[in-house]
């Protein structure tokens, strides 16, 4: 599944299997792994110098949390940014805070120094939104690149009041055969 490119537009950040993130090189059109481990990591996002990757993932225990680390060699520091669980990290166009969610739907912003080295500094909670759903889904909110304002989409129908309707069809070869005219 696509996530983002890469600022200066010669990679695609890929999540594969629902738990890696591999980076697709658009000239060779060659898949790299970046992140694959034990743990679900996905919802990549490059800072916009290019030097950085913010990403969620389970690594920290069970709650989804979201993390840190140089681009694109990973092997270096790794920091912890949310606060008691993140979701869909998105980096702002200058790349001093990172935006997430928190488990509660809190859209957050972390500022963040990146040179010479990376600093963290405080967690702000910016609005309430929705609190985001369990499981893989699409990032519920994105950030201008001209002057920062928000677009954040929400449901007609609140996440937790709507039911999951599950079709199981047995026999489906032959309802198949019944409802298609033989020729």
């Amino acid at each position: 599944m696509p996530s983002i490119f890469t600022p200066d537009g010669t990679r695609l950040l890929v999540a594969e299997n629902f738990k890696d993130i591999s980076v697709l090189d658009l000239a060779t059109q060659r898949l790299e792994p970046l992140l694959h481990s034990e743990f679900a990591e996905w919802f990549g996002s490059v800072s916009p110098d290019g030097r950085w990757i913010a990403y969620e993932s389970n690594e920290a225990g069970e709650r989804t949390e979201v993390f840190l680390r140089p681009f694109p060699d990973i092997g270096g520091q790794r920091e912890k940014v949310s606060i008691d669980g993140g979701r869909y990290p998105m980096w702002s166009s200058r790349g001093s805070e990172l935006f997430y969610l928190d488990l509660n739907g809190g859209l957050m912003a972390a500022a963040l120094k990146l040179w010479p080295s990376v600093s963290l500094g405080s967690v702000t909670k910016l609005f309430d939104s929705e609190r985001p759903p369990r499981g893989i889904s699409g990032r519920l909110f994105d950030v201008s690149p001209l002057d920062g304002r928000f677009l954040v989409i929400k449901s007609a129908v609140p996440i937790a009041s709507r039911g999951i309707d599950i079709s199981v069809v047995l026999n489906w070869f032959r309802e198949l055969r019944e409802r298609v005219p033989r020729q």
